[in-house]
C-alpha cells in the first residue's frame, strides 16, 4: 500500500476493498442525492462508447485515469455529447508530468 496517502477514499478499514465501491460510498456520504454509476472495468478504445453511452444519462463525468489516449477519448466524447467532464491526471509514477 504505497500510494494510500494520495487516495482520499483510503482508510485502514477500506484496504482490500474495491476503489470504485469505496468511492461511491464516500460520495454518497457527502451527498446522498448524488447517484454514482460504478464501472469495474478499464476504459479502452473498444469499450468507451458502451461505458460513456448517452443513454446512461450522465450529468457529469469524472475522469481520474492515467492513460493520455483514453483521457483524450473521454474528453472528446463528452464534448461531442455536451456532457460536462472534470478531468485530473497524473503519470502513475511513470513520467514527467510537465512533459504530458
Amino acid at each position: 500500500i504505497s500510494n494510500s496517502n494520495r487516495q482520499i477514499h483510503t482508510l485502514s478499514e477500506t484496504v482490500g476493498r474495491s476503489k470504485c465501491a469505496v468511492m461511491r460510498e464516500r460520495i454518497g456520504g457527502i451527498n446522498p442525492d448524488c447517484h454514482v454509476r460504478v464501472v469495474e472495468d478499464f476504459l479502452t478504445k473498444e469499450n468507451y462508447h458502451d461505458i460513456l453511452h448517452v443513454t446512461h444519462g450522465y450529468d457529469v463525468v469524472l475522469d481520474a485515469i492515467d492513460r493520455a489516449d483514453n483521457k483524450a477519448r473521454i474528453i472528446a466524447h463528452c464534448c461531442k455529447h455536451k456532457i460536462p467532464v472534470v478531468s485530473c491526471g497524473g503519470t502513475g509514477g511513470g513520467g514527467d508530468p510537465p512533459s504530458i
